[in-house]
C-alpha cells in the first residue's frame, strides 16, 4: 500500500507560488503568472501553527530555490505535496500501526494523475494517527483510496494493450431515436412553472402524496389533542423554514416570547399568532416518517426508507433529467457517531454524517437532484450474508450495482451519465451500456492502483513527447463491446476518460488556457472532456446551495436522526424549486434566502384542504375561444407600433408609426383601442360605453 508521502526537514517539492505565504514577494517576483507558477525544488525547514486565511493552520515552513535562502516562506501543508521525503519525518506525521480491522487509508500514489500538488477535493487534512482513531472507534471512513473492484493486484501485461485510434463514429450518436433533449416535468411546461408560486413549485418538487398518506397518519396516531392536517402541517413546516431564515444564538422558544422584540437579544420575530408554542413543539415531538412496523430483524434505516423512496419515485414519475447528468455524494452532517450509516468523508465539506449517493442534471447550470440514495455501509441489515433488502442488480459488483441502482429511472433512454474517478470501475460503464445508459468517468490512479482495463502507465508513456492539448484514444473491445479510454495531454498529467461512445470531435465553444513556462497555450477540449467539465459540478452545486448561506438542518437543530434525513430531502426539494424557477423564467436563480422567505410566508398562509386543494378559490373559467381574453369586457390599448389585426397572423400589423390610430368601428374617431372580447375590432371610449351595456 502506497501512502502519502511524508515531510521532514530536507523534504522536497514543487508547488504552486499561489499557496505560498507571504505571497507580497510572490507577487513582486511573478506579477502575471503568478497563479499558475509552479516553484519547482522547495525545501521544507521546519513545521509549525500559522495564521492563513484568518485561521490558525498547520503549515510547512519552506524555502524557495528562486529567492534567497534567508528568506522564509510558509504554506499550509494539504497544499504541498512531498516528492522526496526528508531524512527525518516530523513527529505528527511517523505511521501509526493500525488497530481497527483492515481501514482503507487515504492513498495517494506517485503516478496519481492531479492537476496540481493540491489532493484533489480534500478539505480537511487527518494524518494516519487520527483516521487510525476513527476506525478504531467503528466510524466508516471513505477516503480516495480505489474502488473495491480496482483494488487488486493485476498480472503484468506483455506487450501494448489496445489499439491507437480516433474514433470517427459514436455509436450513441449514430442511433438516431437518440436527442439531447433538455429536462421537463411532467405535467407542467417550463412556462407554466415560471408562473407559478414558490409554495406551488415546491409541492411539485417534495412528493406531497407521501406527506398525505404516510407522515401525517403516522404523525397523529401519537399526536395528543386535534388531529393534524395538510394545512396545519405547512403551517408548521413554513415555520421552520422561516427560523432558518436567520442565523442566531436563540432557543426555538425565543420565537414565541412574549417580549417585545429587541434589537439585542431574542428572535427578530414573533410566530405566536400562527401557531401556538404547545402545538408547534407537540408537532416536533411526535412527526413521524414512516406508518410501518418496526421489522423483526435490526433495520436502523428503516424510519427513512418510505421517504427515500417517495422521493425517488416521485421524481421517476415526474420529472424526466436531461441527457446529461452527474453522479456524485452528498453529505446530511450529524456529529453523533453513534447514527446510522455514520462516515466520515474527509474531501467534504461537511465530512462527518451520513453520505448520500446522488445524481442531478443541470440545464441552463441550473441543477436539478432527481435521485438520492443514502449509503448504508456496515449498517446495512443483513440475514447472514444475504442482504434484507436485496437490490436488483445484486449479481453485479459493488460499484457497477451502485451505478445501476442510481442510472435506472434512464435505462434504454441513451443518456449520458458522468463520474468521478471514484467510479471509475470499468465494469460498471459496460454495465450501464447494456442497460442503455452511456456511462463516462474520469481516471485516476489511487495509490498503487489504475482501474482494470486502463493501461495508465503505457497511456502515460504514449503522451510523453506530446504537446499540451494533443488527444488521442486507446480503443479495446470488452466482452463484445468497444471500450474507450479518451485522453489529453494537459500540464504535467493527462486527462484520462472511460466510456463506450464518444469521438475526439473538438468543442469550439469550450476553450481552455494553460501558461506553462511564460508561454500561453490554447486549446479546445474534446468531447467526452467538455461534456465531464460542464456537468461534475451539478450535485456540489445543488450542495452549496443547500449549506449556504443557511443550511435547513442548521435552522432546525434537530437531536433526531431520522428528522435530519428529512431535513436532506427538504433542503434537496427546496434546492429543485428554485433552479425550477429560474429554468421556467430563462432568468438567473434567486438567492436562497429571499425564495425561502417567500415560499415560508405562502406555507404559514396557506388555504389548503386535506386533498391538497385551495378552498375558497375562484373556480378555473372555462376555456373561451382562442381569440377571446378570459375577461369578458375590458378596454385595451393596442402596443405601439401595431396597426390592426392581422386575422391571417393572429396578431396586429407592425407599422412604422409608434402610435397609430385607426377609425373607431362605430363612429368616426381615431383611436388605438379595442375591447377584449374582440381584437379585430377598434373602439374609442365613448363607443365602449355603449358597448359594455
Amino acid at each position: 500500500m502506497v501512502l502519502r508521502k511524508k515531510g521532514g526537514i530536507g523534504a522536497v517539492g514543487n508547488p504552486y507560488a499561489r499557496y505560498i505565504h507571504p505571497s507580497g514577494p510572490i507577487r513582486q517576483r511573478w506579477p502575471n503568472t503568478w497563479k499558475q507558477h509552479q516553484c519547482m525544488g522547495a525545501v521544507i525547514c521546519g513545521k509549525g501553527m500559522r495564521n492563513v486565511s484568518r485561521r490558525n493552520q498547520l503549515c510547512y515552513e519552506i524555502r524557495l530555490t528562486d529567492f534567497e535562502e534567508d528568506v522564509m516562506f510558509h504554506i499550509v501543508c494539504c497544499n504541498f505535496k512531498v516528492l522526496t521525503e526528508g531524512p527525518e519525518p516530523f513527529d505528527d506525521e511517523r505511521t501509526i500501526p493500525q488497530v481497527a480491522p483492515a481501514p482503507i487509508l487515504a492513498q495517494i500514489g506517485e503516478g496519481e494523475a492531479a492537476a496540481s500538488n493540491v489532493d484533489d477535493g480534500v478539505v480537511l487534512q487527518l494524518g494516519n494517527l487520527e483516521i487510525g482513531e476513527l476506525t478504531a472507534d467503528g466510524i466508516q471512513v471513505d477516503d480516495e483510496g480505489p474502488a473495491p473492484e480496482n483494488a487488486i493486484e493485476q498480472e503484468p501485461i506483455a506487450g501494448e494493450v489496445g489499439d491507437w485510434e480516433a474514433p470517427l463514429i459514436c455509436v450513441r450518436r449514430n442511433n438516431s431515436a437518440i436527442k439531447d433533449t433538455v429536462g421537463r416535468w411532467a405535467d407542467k411546461s417550463w412556462k407554466q412553472v415560471g408562473t407559478m408560486t414558490e409554495l406551488a413549485i415546491f409541492r411539485m418538487t417534495f412528493p406531497e402524496e407521501y406527506i398525505k398518506s404516510v407522515m401525517i397518519p403516522a404523525t397523529n396516531a401519537h399526536l395528543p389533542g386535534e388531529k393534524l392536517t395538510l394545512n396545519e402541517f405547512y403551517v408548521w413546516l413554513g415555520c421552520r423554514f422561516f427560523m432558518a431564515c436567520f442565523v442566531g444564538e436563540f432557543e426555538t422558544r425565543a420565537w414565541w416570547s412574549k417580549k417585545s422584540v429587541s434589537l439585542w437579544e431574542g428572535a427578530p420575530f414573533r410566530l405566536r399568532s400562527f401557531m401556538e408554542l404547545e402545538r408547534f413543539e407537540a408537532i416536533n415531538r411526535e412527526l413521524r416518517l414512516t406508518n410501518k412496523d418496526t421489522p423483526s430483524f435490526e433495520d436502523k434505516f428503516y424510519q427513512v426508507r418510505e421517504l427515500q423512496g417517495a422521493f425517488n419515485d416521485h421524481y421517476k414519475e415526474k420529472y424526466s433529467p436531461s441527457w446529461l447528468s452527474c453522479l456524485d455524494e452528498s453529505m446530511s452532517p450529524w456529529t453523533n457517531k453513534y447514527c446510522p450509516g455514520y462516515m466520515f468523508v474527509p474531501r467534504k465539506p461537511h465530512p462527518f454524517g451520513n453520505e448520500y449517493h446522488t445524481i442531478a442534471d443541470g440545464d441552463q447550470g441550473k441543477p436539478i437532484m432527481w435521485r438520492a440514495k443514502v449509503q448504508e455501509g456496515k449498517d446495512r441489515p443483513m440475514d447472514g450474508n444475504t442482504p434484507r433488502y436485496p437490490s436488483q442488480f445484486e449479481m453485479y459488483s459493488t460499484t457497477a450495482k451502485l451505478m445501476l441502482d442510481m442510472a435506472k429511472p434512464i435505462f434504454n433512454t441513451g443518456k449520458i451519465i458522468t463520474m468521478d474517478s471514484g467510479f471509475c470501475v470499468t465494469a460498471g460503464i459496460l454495465a450501464l451500456h447494456d442497460h442503455g445508459v452511456f456511462g463516462q468517468a474520469l481516471i485516476k490512479k489511487r495509490g498503487r492502483f489504475w482501474p482494470v482495463h486502463c493501461p495508465g502507465d503505457q497511456i502515460d508513456r504514449h503522451f510523453d513527447n506530446k504537446a499540451i492539448g494533443d488527444t488521442d484514444s486507446l480503443s479495446q473491445v470488452i466482452d463484445g463491446k468497444n471500450f474507450y479510454i479518451h485522453c489529453t495531454k494537459d500540464d504535467g498529467y493527462v486527462t484520462k476518460i472511460m466510456s463506450t461512445h464518444g469521438t475526439l470531435r473538438e468543442i469550439s465553444t469550450h476553450r481552455t488556457r494553460r501558461v506553462v513556462n511564460g508561454q500561453v497555450t490554447t486549446f479546445n477540449y474534446t468531447e467526452p472532456i467538455s461534456r465531464h467539465n460542464t456537468a461534475k459540478h451539478y450535485v456540489d452545486d445543488v450542495n452549496n446551495r443547500r449549506h449556504d448561506p443557511i443550511g435547513l438542518d442548521a435552522g432546525w437543530a434537530t437531536k433526531k436522526w431520522e428528522h435530519r434525513q428529512l431535513t436532506f430531502f427538504l433542503s434537496v426539494a427546496e434546492v429543485n424549486a428554485i433552479n425550477s424557477q429560474a429554468r421556467g423564467r430563462n432568468a438567473p436563480a434567486v438567492p436562497t434566502l429571499v425564495f425561502r422567505k417567500k415560499l415560508a410566508r405562502q406555507m404559514i398562509e396557506n388555504k389548503l384542504n386535506d386533498d391538497g386543494i385551495r378552498v375558497n378559490s375562484p373556480m378555473k373559467p372555462k376555456k373561451r375561444d382562442s381569440d377571446a381574453f378570459l375577461d369578458e369586457h375590458h378596454l385595451d390599448t393596442r402596443p405601439n407600433f401595431t396597426g390592426a389585426w392581422d386575422e391571417n397572423a393572429k396578431k396586429f400589423r407592425d407599422v412604422g408609426t409608434k402610435y397609430c390610430k385607426t377609425v373607431c368601428a362605430t363612429c368616426p374617431r381615431l383611436t388605438r383601442r379595442y375591447c377584449r372580447c374582440n381584437r379585430r375590432v377598434s373602439m374609442c371610449y365613448f363607443c365602449f360605453a355603449d358597448h359594455k351595456s
